[in-house]
């Protein structure tokens, strides 16, 4: 004989997941930039050069010079004339008073005086190429530097962010269940 029997079902639960990233969108509007920049001066001070020529030498040896100067050479120089001309007549009227000369010495002292050659004065300067001086006077520069400047004003923006934070759904597609069947009637005879 046959036990009746009892039937279980058994169904498990059943959960629907539904999930969703975060989302981060961000966004920054550029930075404003504003540069000032100011010009370097520079300031050059020059002075123009000055050429000196000295021509007093070549002067004195084409006509003499400064009528001061020449004078003075002239007043410096007359003692050594005069003594040379005093030597010079010393020696003329000793031949003409030499008794031991028999013949006429004043026709010999004539000649001779008209055709000597005479002492070259120094009424004039000497002549040469280095009679002229020239002197070059050139002075530096002055150089004054002002630096520029740069001024830089940088105005940032805060960044935009949207967050969406990430979702979980969860939902129960089937709850769980537990069926019991009873066994079917049974009629015992006895």
């Amino acid at each position: 004989m046959r036990l009746p029997q009892l039937q279980i079902q058994q169904l498990p639960i059943r959960l629907d997941i539904q999930s969703e990233k975060a989302k981060v969108d961000i966004r920054q509007p550029r930075a404003e930039v504003s540069i000032r920049t100011s010009r370097p001066v520079v300031d050059i001070q020059s002075r123009r050069p000055e050429l000196l020529i000295d021509q007093s030498a070549t002067w004195n040896a084409i006509n003499g010079g400064k009528p001061e100067a020449f004078i003075q050479r002239i007043y410096s120089d007359s003692r050594s004339v005069v003594q040379q001309h005093v030597i010079r007549t010393i020696q003329k009227w000793r031949e003409i008073s030499d008794l031991k000369n028999k013949e006429n010495p004043i026709p010999d002292v004539a000649v001779g005086e008209a055709f000597r050659e005479r002492a070259p004065r120094q009424l004039y300067g000497p002549a040469s190429i280095f009679n002229t001086r020239i002197n070059v006077n050139v002075q530096r520069p002055e150089i004054n530097v002002t630096p520029g400047d740069v001024d830089i004003q940088v105005q940032t923006r805060r960044p935009e962010v949207d967050y969406s934070p990430a979702s979980v759904k969860f939902t129960v597609a089937q709850y769980p269940k537990v069926i019991v069947t009873p066994p079917p009637l049974v009629e015992l005879q006895a």
